[in-house]
């Protein structure tokens, strides 16, 4: 038998091994006849992955897969415009260039966003914070679904639905925020933080933005392990242009990302960018006041109480991040549900509800 191999062949390899699929170096082999020839490498129907763009908005709405256009494929362009309008310190994306033309829709685009961004009646860019184990619960859904959570779970009047298309199929890319911050709080090699999820936002991410790239639902578990350990937390985003749906997972820091960053505008868990879990933390009486929880709260919403040497948490404030949970020494502090501050994003509790109601 003979066979035709693009690349260098490891010297374990036999050509048994190399029929049944990839070979060491990476090249995928089909068989004709007795050749096993390289297989052409599949061309991307770019036409049909904008038409899929198209097709995620209903028919009044045709006229935001423009939107939804620009947006995905300049991704960093619209990031620089929005957070330079909001104050940030920021630096153009030089990496992602783009001409006169395309940089003034994207500014009118940004523009939009942000005007409507002052209020949870008009915003059509938000997101909701989310423990680890319900943010891991997003990405292993396999079957396409279309739920309507209620306010108390999205508290937005826009943009607030869950419609699943392919959940399987989930993209890993640069986070926009820090890929066009002036001093990120991690290098360019370590900003692949922002975790999209099904279709048609993937296929398009992946064929027009070279900073994304497809990984399988492991490797997307394991991201947010690592992501939350590295004491970042996860907001689930809805987004408008984003098929106008909830979009992604992004692994937020509170020097950089956009929804932290602006919770500071307002400083309470009732604002219009970022909703609270629906979680606080409990502290028992095995705190010793150390004050680690407080060190690593992105809200500001734990502080130790001089008199008792206890940590206390402000309702106002907290959000829910479970960062102070994992932190405590002492396993002093347990999350708990908070119906004062809204519910849980928990898709599968969010399953349940729907088939009670049929």
């Amino acid at each position: 038998m003979i066979a035709a191999v693009v690349g260098t062949a490891h010297p374990t390899d036999t050509l048994d091994s190399r029929l049944c699929g990839n070979d060491r170096s990476g090249v995928r082999l089909r068989q004709i006849g007795e050749v096993v020839m390289p297989e052409e490498p599949r061309k991307l129907d770019i036409a049909k992955i904008n038409k899929g763009l198209l097709d995620a908005f209903p028919l009044d709405y045709k006229s935001d897969a423009l939107a939804g256009y620009l947006y995905l494929k300049y991704i960093y362009q619209f990031g620089y415009r929005l957070l330079k309008m909001m104050g940030r310190d920021v630096k153009e994306p030089d990496y992602q260039p783009v001409d006169e033309g395309t940089a003034e829709m994207v500014q009118l685009f940004a523009d939009q966003v942000c005007a409507r961004s002052l209020s949870k009646d008009t915003s059509i860019m938000h997101s909701k914070i989310v423990r680890p184990e319900d943010a891991i619960k997003l990405v292993r859904q396999t079957e396409n679904m279309h739920l309507v959570p209620s306010e108390r779970v999205i508290p937005f009047k826009l943009t607030r639905e869950i419609l699943f298309e392919s959940p399987q199929e989930i993209a890993i890319g640069r986070c926009m925020c820090r890929g066009v911050a002036a001093n990120p709080c991690v290098p360019p090699s370590e900003q692949d933080l922002c975790m999209w999820i099904g279709e048609p936002n993937v296929s398009f991410l992946v064929s027009q933005n070279p900073y994304f790239r497809k990984v399988t639902p492991m490797e997307a578990i394991k991201i947010l392990e690592d992501a939350h350990k590295a004491g970042f937390i996860h907001c689930a985003y809805f987004e408008k242009p984003a098929s106008d749906r909830f979009n992604c997972i992004c692994n937020c820091c509170t020097c950089c990302c956009m929804s932290t960053t602006n919770w500071h505008l307002f400083g309470s868990n009732d604002n219009p960018f970022l909703a609270p879990s629906g979680y606080v933390p409990d502290v028992s009486e095995a705190c010793n006041g150390c004050g680690d929880c407080a060190k690593v709260c992105f809200f500001n919403a734990i502080s130790v109480d001089e008199k008792t040497k206890k940590a206390v948490v402000d309702l106002g404030k907290c959000m829910g991040c479970t960062l102070c949970e994992d932190k405590c020494p002492l396993q002093a502090i347990k999350m708990r549900l908070e119906p004062s501050i809204g519910e849980p994003l928990d898709i599968e509790a969010l399953k349940r509800q729907q088939l009670g109601r049929k």
